[in-house]
C-alpha cells in the first residue's frame, strides 16, 4: 500500500525510542493515539512527499493495535491519516465525513474503507475552545474512487472546505471553486451534496464475524 499524510516520528519513552504515527493530541479534552511504524519512512523535500512506495502494510501488534509494516513486496489500495485539523476559532470542530453508502460496507473483510484508530486535538488549555478529529484509515478504490469530505476546525470563512478523491494510483484535494475543471480533467463527478454523509467518527469498522 502506498502513504498519504503519514508522517511518523522518533519518540523517546523510558523504554527507549520508537518511530511512531501520532493522531491527536496529548492532554486534557484531548486523546493522543500512537500508531507504531515499523518500516522505511517516506522521504519529504519542502512538505512534499519525494518517495513513492507501495510496500507498506497493517500489521497488528500484541496487544492488538494497528502497527505501520514493510511488506514482502507492491500491494494496492492507501494506508492515509485524515485529518479535521485548521485552525483557532471557538466552538468549532474538525472531522472528515463519509457517504452512507461506503460507511456501511465497513467490514473488514470486503471493505473499501477502514478505520484503524483514531485521536483527538483540541484549541485552549482545558480543550474546550474547538477541536479536531484525526484517522488512520485504509482505502481500496477499484474503478470507483473513494471520496471523503474534509471540514477543518476553524469555520468555513477561515479555512475552506474540500474533497478527498483517493483512486487506485492518485489522490486529490478538490476545493468547490476547482470542482468543474476536476470533473472535466478526470471524469469523476462530485456528490452534489454531503447532506446525509457520516462523520467517521461515527462511523466503526465492524468486527468479522
Amino acid at each position: 500500500m502506498r502513504l498519504y499524510n503519514v508522517r511518523p516520528s522518533e519518540r523517546e519513552f523510558s523504554f527507549g525510542k520508537m518511530s511512531v504515527v501520532a493522531l491527536g493530541e496529548r492532554g486534557r479534552a484531548r486523546k493522543e493515539t500512537l500508531v507504531s511504524f515499523h518500516a522505511p519512512s517516506p522521504t519529504y523535500t519542502r512538505g512534499k512527499k519525494t518517495s513513492e512506495e507501495s510496500f507498506y502494510i497493517i500489521g497488528v501488534s500484541r496487544s492488538g493495535a494497528p502497527k505501520i509494516m514493510r511488506g514482502e513486496g507492491a500491494s494496492p489500495g492507501w494506508i492515509a491519516v485524515l485529518s479535521g485539523k485548521g485552525v483557532y476559532t471557538r466552538g468549532t470542530y474538525g472531522t472528515v465525513y463519509l457517504s452512507p453508502d461506503i460507511a456501511a460496507a465497513t467490514h473488514p473483510r470486503t471493505a473499501p474503507v477502514q478505520i484503524l484508530a483514531e485521536g483527538y486535538g483540541a484549541f485552549g488549555q482545558a480543550g474546550r475552545v474547538g477541536g479536531w478529529h484525526e484517522f488512520l484509515v485504509t482505502l481500496s478504490p477499484s474503478s470507483d474512487p473513494v471520496i471523503f469530505y474534509v471540514r477543518p476546525a476553524g469555520g468555513a470563512r477561515k479555512i475552506e472546505r474540500y474533497f478527498l478523491v483517493f483512486t487506485a494510483s492518485a489522490v486529490y484535494r478538490v476545493y468547490d471553486a476547482e470542482r468543474a475543471a476536476f470533473e472535466a480533467a478526470t471524469g469523476i463527478i462530485l456528490p452534489p451534496s454531503i447532506e446525509g454523509w457520516l462523520d467517521l467518527a461515527d462511523v466503526k469498522t465492524q468486527e468479522p464475524a
